[in-house]
Order: structure tokens, then C-alpha cells, then sequence
């Protein structure tokens, strides 16, 4: 039989010899029931394309012969609530519009536009990949004692979602199985779980608990550590004020990773005894003093360096995410923001290798401006002889409303002015090479950026998310290919 294309009411099929397979459907529906047989062919196959378009769809209903779900396209239905299988089907059911395999061991997937709580029957085992990705109205989530694995991005982007209790007979869970779930006050893990997810995201957990008896995890005052607490493995994103580590504890994750995100921080504070880490003025460094590990995005006023430190943690200097409203005339835009409440840097005169000048940190020669404290307020004018503005080095200065960079300036790094939303407008001196990437992410009130260079290149989404940018460059330049090149407006220098 030759492949054939036919329409029944408001759908679309394409029939081949054997089967046929849903290519569209009318888009204003907001209910689907596809049928199980058309032309007495089978319905096995939804085509991808059906899907687009499709922003009003609440529920589908899938025929028992279907073979392929096209679970991706599934979690592009931002509106869909309810998947219901036809009890005939072979391999797949559903049950309060949630699509399980057929003996209902395994959670395949939960609609993203499912608005009221969970409660997963107690014959479930597993939890599949990505089950509940992105299923961000979803306010509670129940998981029953038969619940043995939860798979990678089960429950990412579940934005509602304030507690996670995981059951006891759960032995294992994904290291980004729970991530992005920005109102997730608290999880809880069963003395079975030996291996914890890495909660990236989670901005507002402010306690992680694990049963007594758990031979891999232990937690204390809601900070998750190994069973010894010789390594702290995740302080929960959301906490706030002091941080005490134990004596004990001689790890915080390679480069302090384990204290990533955590902008609620106002303090660290080391108990005595611990050959590790000790603390200056709520500070972290090492027992040595050599290296800088964590300035708590909370912590204010001045921080001075000692002569003896010579190395800076990756992110030594972290931030705090804050949402702000952003009002323009009759217009208002909502935003994310990166900040932190250190207002000045300085550094011990007999320091080798760093240096500092109106409390902005510089190495030791001046020729790289290395962190501008996040709570500099005002104007800031980089002195004459500085060459490098290092990655991230004046992130989350949202207080900084001018800048000016000297005339021997030769490089703008990654992310260097991300989040400076207050600046308006910026003038890049003709030496300087490239913009980096992400070097202007952010800096929403920027207005005019000025590139005085014909040779400056300014990288791939350096200036994400600046609505209001006008650039100013030479004819024919690097910077004016690009002003045309991402739509933004040009004026010729």
C-alpha cells in the first residue's frame, strides 16, 4: 500500500501499509482523543511536528496500540494536565493523568501543566529520567516506602515544590535527580541513600536531614555531610547567617564547591582544633592563611587580606541571587540580580602577590583589576595601567553606577561586568582585543556601550539581556558586525 495522507474531522494520519501515524490535529482543542484505529489501520506512531502549536492542549488520549511516545515533545506542552492510555494498551497506563508503565513500577511522566499535588501509588519502584521535569505548578509531590531509584532530572524545575521527604526504601538517587527547585525549603534522606543529589538550584532549601544510622551521609544544623563529617558536602543554598564547621571537617568540595550558591551567608565560622580551615572575621581560608576559600556573599564592610595570602578559591567571592523590579516611565521589567554586601578589599602592604587601591582588589604590579567588592557603591575609575579586567571580576557590583577604564585596558574577560545592572552607559578603550563572553549579561540599564577599537570583537552573548543597549562603533567593525548581527541598534563613531 502506498503511503497515503487523510483527514478525519479535526485530524490528520498518514497511513502506511500497516499502521498509521497522527501527523496534526485542530490547535485550538484542548482535549485529544486519538482513536485507536483508522481505515482499520492501527494507530501506532504520533508524528513530532502534531505537537507544534499546541498551546492550548489540557488532555491526551493515547490508543492502545501506540508504540512511540514522544516523550520529549510531551514536556513541550506547557498547558497539558492529564495523559490517559487506553486500559488495552500493551506497555503503558496511566492513572490520575500520569503516564506509568504497565504493571505501574515505573513513573514515566507527569504532565508539566499538572497544577494540583501527587500522591505516587505504592506499587512504583522507580521514578523515571526527567519524570517531572519541568512540572513547575505541581505543589506537593507524596512518594510511597516501595520507591527503590530516582533516575537523572526527575524532579528538576518542580518550582513549587517546597518539601521532599524521600522514603526510607529509596537506594539511590540521580546527582541532578532534584535541581532547579527554587521554593524547596527542605529534603529529607532515608538512611538507604548513600550517594546525595547535588540540589543545584535550590535556592531557598535552607535544610538538608538525613535518618540516624545512615552509613554515607550525615547532616547538622541542616548542612549535609559524609557519616564522619570530615567533608561538608552541600550547604543548602538557602541558608542564612552563620555557617560553624566542626572541627572534623577538612573538606568543603574541590574549590569550596560544596558551598556554591550560597548568598544567605553572612559568616564562617571554624571551630578550634580543625587542621584545615580556620576563619578570619567570618571568613574562610585555610589553616594557613595561604588561601582565601569563601567570602560569605553576606558579609559587609571591609576585608583585609594577610601578607601570607597568596591564592584566591574560584569563587572565593560569591553572590547573592535577589529579584528586583526595574521601573521605566509607564514600563516595568523583572529581573534576577547577583550581589554581595563587602564593601571594600584591602591587602597587608607586605602581601607578594595581590594589592589594593580604594578598596578594589589588584595583583601585585596593578596591571589586573582582579574583584571589585559587590557593594562598591557610586563611581569607580580604574587607574591608568591596568591591562585586564579578570572573569567575573566586577560581577555583581550592583551599586556601581559609572565606570571608567583607562586608555591601556587590553582585555575585557568572561562575565566581568555581569549583573551591574545600575551602569547606563560604558566607553572600551581602542586597545582592548575582545569583550569577553557574558561580559555584559545582565546589565539591564545599560544604554550606550561606546567601542572605540576598529579591531575590538565583542563575544557571542556578551550582551545578553541589555534591552536597552545602543552601540556606538567605527563603520565596519568587529563591534558593528555584531550590533547588526544580533539586532541591536548601531550608531557609526
Amino acid at each position: 500500500m502506498k503511503e497515503k495522507t487523510v483527514q478525519i474531522k479535526d485530524y490528520v494520519f498518514v497511513l502506511h501499509h500497516d499502521s498509521a501515524t497522527v501527523t496534526g490535529w485542530n490547535k485550538a482543542r484542548k482535549s485529544v482523543e486519538l482513536p485507536n484505529v483508522v481505515e482499520n489501520l492501527p494507530v501506532c506512531d504520533i508524528a513530532p511536528k502534531a505537537f507544534e502549536g499546541c498551546s492550548e492542549l489540557r488532555d491526551l488520549s493515547l490508543p492502545f496500540r501506540m508504540e512511540h511516545l514522544p516523550l520529549p515533545e510531551l514536556k513541550e506542552l506547557k498547558s497539558l494536565e492529564s495523559i490517559r492510555v487506553s486500559p488495552l494498551h500493551d506497555d503503558f497506563s496511566s492513572r490520575d493523568g500520569v503516564l506509568y508503565n504497565k504493571e505501574q513500577t515505573v513513573l514515566i511522566d507527569c504532565p508539566v501543566g499538572r497544577k494540583k499535588s501527587l500522591t505516587v501509588p505504592d506499587t512504583v519502584r522507580k521514578i523515571g529520567r526527567s519524570a517531572l521535569r519541568g512540572c513547575d505548578q505541581i505543589p506537593a509531590v507524596t512518594l510511597p516506602e516501595s520507591v527503590e531509584v530516582i533516575e537523572e532530572l526527575a524532579f528538576h524545575g518542580c518550582r513549587r515544590l517546597r518539601t521532599l521527604s524521600l522514603p526510607e526504601s529509596l537506594r539511590h538517587i540521580g546527582r541532578h535527580a532534584v535541581s532547579a527547585c527554587r521554593q524547596l525549603r527542605e529534603i529529607h534522606f532515608s538512611a538507604s541513600v548513600t550517594a546525595a543529589p547535588l540540589l543545584h538550584g535550590c535556592r531557598a532549601l535552607r535544610a538538608i536531614t538525613v535518618t540516624p544510622g545512615n552509613p554515607a551521609l550525615s547532616s547538622r544544623s541542616g548542612v549535609l555531610y559524609n557519616a564522619d563529617a570530615t567533608e561538608l558536602l552541600r550547604c543548602p543554598q538557602g541558608k542564612t547567617g552563620r555557617l560553624t564547621l566542626p572541627a572534623e571537617t577538612v573538606s568543603v568540595g574541590e574549590d569550596g564547591a560544596a558551598l556554591a550558591g550560597c548568598g544567605g551567608l553572612t559568616e564562617i565560622r571554624v571551630l578550634p582544633g580543625n587542621p584545615a580551615f580556620c576563619d578570619l572575621d567570618g571568613v574562610l581560608m585555610s589553616a594557613d592563611r595561604t588561601e582565601l576559600i569563601c567570602c560569605p556573599a553576606g558579609h559587609g564592610g571591609t576585608l583585609t587580606l594577610p601578607a601570607e595570602t597568596v591564592t584566591l578559591a574560584p569563587d572565593a567571592f560569591p553572590t547573592q541571587i535577589l529579584p528586583i523590579v526595574l521601573a521605566d516611565g509607564n514600563r516595568s521589567q523583572s529581573f534576577w540580580i547577583e550581589e554581595s554586601a563587602l564593601n571594600a578589599i584591602e591587602v597587608s602592604p607586605e602581601n607578594p602577590v595581590f594589592a589594593s587601591e580604594n578598596g578594589v582588589l589588584y595583583n601585585k604590579d596593578r596591571t589586573t583589576l582582579l574583584r571589585c567588592p559587590g557593594g562598591y557603591e557610586g563611581a569607580l575609575h580604574v587607574p591608568e595601567g591596568v591591562t585586564a579586567l579578570a572573569e567575573a571580576s566586577l560581577r555583581g557590583c550592583s551599586a556601581l553606577t559609572e565606570l571608567t577604564l583607562p586608555e591601556s585596558l587590553r582585555e575585557i574577560g568572561y562575565a566581568a561586568l555581569e549583573g551591574c545592572f545600575r551602569l547606563e552607559a560604558l566607553t572600551v578603550p581602542p586597545l582592548v582585543g575582545a569583550i569577553g563572553q557574558d561580559a555584559l549579561v545582565g546589565c539591564v540599564s545599560l544604554k550606550t556601550l561606546t567601542v572605540t577599537g576598529r579591531e575590538t570583537a565583542i563575544a557571542p552573548l556578551a550582551a545578553d539581556c541589555c534591552d536597552q543597549l545602543t552601540i556606538c562603533a567605527p563603520t565596519g567593525s568587529p563591534a558593528a558586525q555584531y550590533a547588526q548581527e544580533e539586532g541591536i541598534p548601531f550608531r557609526p563613531l
